[in-house]
């Protein structure tokens, strides 16, 4: 356990816990009277990181190295606060999941970030956007998939050098616009062309380099034509029938085959209208233009 406040140590500028057993630090600053440590290193030393005021004190520190310890939630808290000469910071390791909006709102110095090796699922550059001095960003060996359209452009712009190798991108049609910027930003992408997809499997271990986009426009394309045919052959459709309907009406339906007639309408009727319709109905109808001929029970 770290429980020392190193008094009498107050001129110390370097000091490297590495690969200790360090296991806890007790909740109040550790390092309050370290006001002129410059370089700290608690990588590898089993420390679970809980407390938010841990650095307190630590206000001329440039370099610090966490990298192999772990976060409580895995979840990167705002613990940075008065870091506002850190230059570099090493969270590699550290099985983080997420981050914290705030985690480096006050590290306006900052310009070597190392977030390597964990379990983050997008590059969310909006939690890096408050690093204006930032040049250099690891976010390689992670499980990023891509990342919005709109995120990327808030990617710091004094950054030159942004390492993404090792992620299990989505080449899909949905991710486009991403798969473009990797094309587009070679120069800032380390080792662009070592970008694999990792999914769907039919393009698995494909540089993300090769992705067409010409793929997703022919997708499109087909899929336009396809509705629209459906649309035409249905319009089409419903035309031609009742095209076909209006003409049987106008017809009277008649068909012939081997000299058989068939008859245009068959009259049912009650025993008291029997009269009418033989010297009213049949006479009308048969006789009149066009003359239509009815099927009726008594022939």
């Amino acid at each position: 356990t770290l429980g020392s406040n190193f008094m009498g140590l107050e001129q110390l500028e370097h000091l490297d816990f590495q690969h200790s057993t360090l296991k806890q630090i007790n909740a109040f600053s550790t390092f309050l009277s370290l006001r002129n440590l410059r370089y700290l290193d608690i990588s590898y030393t089993n420390i679970r990181i809980v407390f938010h005021g841990i650095f307190t004190g630590l206000v001329s520190l440039q370099t610090l190295k966490m990298a192999g310890n772990s976060f409580q939630n895995n979840l990167l808290p705002d613990i940075f606060t008065e870091l506002t000469n850190l230059t570099i910071l090493d969270l590699s390791k550290c099985q983080l999941e997420q981050v914290s909006w705030t985690a480096f709102h006050s590290l306006p110095s900052l310009q070597v970030l190392n977030m390597s090796h964990n379990k983050l699922l997008s590059l969310d550059t909006f939690l890096y956007e408050p690093l204006h001095s930032l040049r250099i960003l690891d976010c390689s060996f992670n499980r990023i998939t891509a990342s919005k359209e709109q995120e990327l452009r808030n990617l710091p712009r004094n950054l030159t050098w942004l390492n993404l190798t090792q992620n299990e991108f989505a080449c899909v049609c949905e991710h486009q616009s991403f798969l473009q910027w990797v094309k587009d930003q070679r120069q800032l992408l380390v080792g662009a062309e070592q970008m694999m997809c990792a999914e769907p499997l039919d393009v698995k271990d494909m540089p993300v380099l090769g992705f067409r986009n010409a793929t997703c426009q022919m997708s499109k394309t087909i899929i336009s034509v396809s509705v629209v045919t459906v649309l035409l052959v249905s319009v089409v459709g419903v035309l031609v029938y009742k095209f076909y309907f209006h003409l049987m009406l106008l017809a009277g339906c008649k068909k012939y085959g081997r000299g058989e007639s068939t008859y245009d309408a068959f009259v049912i009727y009650s025993g008291q209208d029997e009269a009418w319709v033989r010297n009213e109905l049949v006479k009308n109808l048969e006789e009149g233009v066009p003359p239509f001929q009815l099927c009726l029970h008594y022939r």
